[in-house]
């Protein structure tokens, strides 16, 4: 039996899976348990395009993860926002830089944020739009985040890897920990690989955009019932010459 909810769990605080050309790595603190191996694929990490196009509201950084060193942009127009939830879990943008000089980056935007696990709960994450595996690198305590930049007609995600067999992603226990997701876009338009290598490119202009990150999939209750899930965090990006 399959019942749909939304897991509302929103971070106070106020101010990506990568591959190809972008790099997505993790480090928690000493005492996290080590990040489960969580088979994912079937669905979209993000759903729709609907939903992958609203993914920007969801992570932190930490003290390792700096502010660019590029124009002023006043606070407010920096917080991020969070919509639905993981269930155990949160995402958290605000420590991740929100402007940038296009000539200082160089093809380097760093756009770290944090994951936290705060209670394990039986999680099944949607893949790619092709049903591929996530890579590794973005699966973080047992959840895999799906990370983007759109506006403007530009976008750039790993939205596309390949056509892979559909298959079911089993429910495996997300592990409780802080994780500090280092996620490194190179500016330019990309929608994946696919299975035909696709590059990417060309680079955006300047301007606003907004840096999402997503989850979502099912989560399986105590009684053996399962819920969809799904949250959506972002974060409005400004790029300058």
């Amino acid at each position: 039996m399959t019942r749909i909810s939304t897991f509302f769990l929103v971070s106070t605080l106020v101010t990506h899976a990568a591959c190809g050309n972008s790099t997505g790595s993790t480090t928690t603190s000493a005492d996290d348990a080590a990040t489960s191996d969580l088979q994912i694929s079937g669905t979209d990490a993000v759903g729709t395009d609907a939903i992958s196009d609203a993914a920007t509201d969801v992570a932190s950084g930490t003290d390792a993860i700096t502010a660019d060193s590029s124009p002023d942009v006043p606070v407010s127009a920096c917080a991020p926002t969070y919509e639905g939830g993981i269930p155990g879990a949160k995402l958290d943008l605000s420590k991740t830089p929100c402007a940038f000089s296009l000539s200082a980056a160089k093809g380097v935007f760093n756009l770290g944020y944090k994951l936290t696990v705060e209670s394990a709960a039986k999680l099944s994450i949607g893949g790619d739009l092709g049903g591929c595996l996530p890579q590794a690198s973005s699966i973080h305590g047992g959840i895999a985040t799906f990370e983007q930049v759109s506006g403007n007609s530009q976008k750039w995600c790993v939205c596309d890897t390949g056509l892979c067999a559909p298959t079911k992603p089993p429910f495996t226990a997300s592990t409780p920990g802080s994780y500090d997701v280092a996620f490194t876009w190179d500016g330019m338009n990309w929608y994946g690989p696919s299975d035909t290598g696709n590059q990417p490119g060309p680079a955006f202009p300047a301007g606003s955009y907004t840096f999402s990150v997503s989850v979502s999939g099912e989560h399986q209750l105590p009684d053996g019932t399962t819920e969809t899930f799904a949250a959506v965090a972002k974060l409005p990006i400004t790029l300058t010459p």
